[in-house]
């Protein structure tokens, strides 16, 4: 466990560089397995998001504010998460923008603190179980195909593709919601 706390610690870096973070979370699934890996990934994520939102928020959000404040894209995304919080950061976290650049934008945002982190962290579970299984699922595959591994039936490589396939067209369509749901202002 100590693994863990310290693989979060460097994720949680990872995010304050803006550095893409997915093939990490990944890495966690090969590395600690499922449920350990999750936890890692997780735990990263959160302590990840406060930093940043608070780093945006307490200590560079007058500069931002100054170079930013003025563009009507930021000035849309202020009012749309001051009025719908949790919803708004919810829906956007499935667009595609880096994870530590959403945190540092929303802590430039008008959004509070407990409304950015509950829907950051409910729209974060789904995906970061993604990525975890992927390792563990890459891992395992590497395993076997060393030879020292169990060889996989033919049926478990159409599962895991189906899960695969499956959790990806989820992602990928709570994104086209989030999308058009910011398009048309209602978020």
């Amino acid at each position: 466990w100590l693994g863990v706390i310290l693989y979060a610690g460097g994720f949680a870096v990872l995010q304050l560089g803006m550095v893409p973070v997915t093939p990490f979370g990944m890495a966690a699934g090969a590395i600690f397995g499922l449920w350990r890996g999750y936890a890692a990934l997780m735990l990263g994520c959160i302590i990840g998001l406060f930093v940043n939102f608070l780093v945006s928020r307490y200590i560079a959000r007058d500069w931002a504010m100054r170079r930013f404040g003025g563009h009507r894209a930021f000035r849309v995304l202020n009012r749309a998460v001051e009025a719908r919080g949790t919803r708004m950061i919810f829906l956007l976290r499935f667009l595609p923008i880096p994870f530590g650049l959403a945190n540092y934008i929303y802590g430039l945002t008008a959004v509070k603190t407990r409304p950015f982190a509950v829907g950051t962290t409910l729209a974060i579970l789904l995906p970061n179980f993604m990525f975890v299984w992927i390792g563990v699922t890459a891992g395992a595959s590497l395993t076997a195909l060393a030879g020292k591994g169990r060889p996989h039936h033919p049926l478990e490589w159409v599962f895991v593709a189906f899960g695969i396939i499956a959790m990806a067209l989820a992602v990928k369509f709570l994104s086209t919601v989030a999308r058009q749901e910011f398009s048309k202002g209602n978020v």
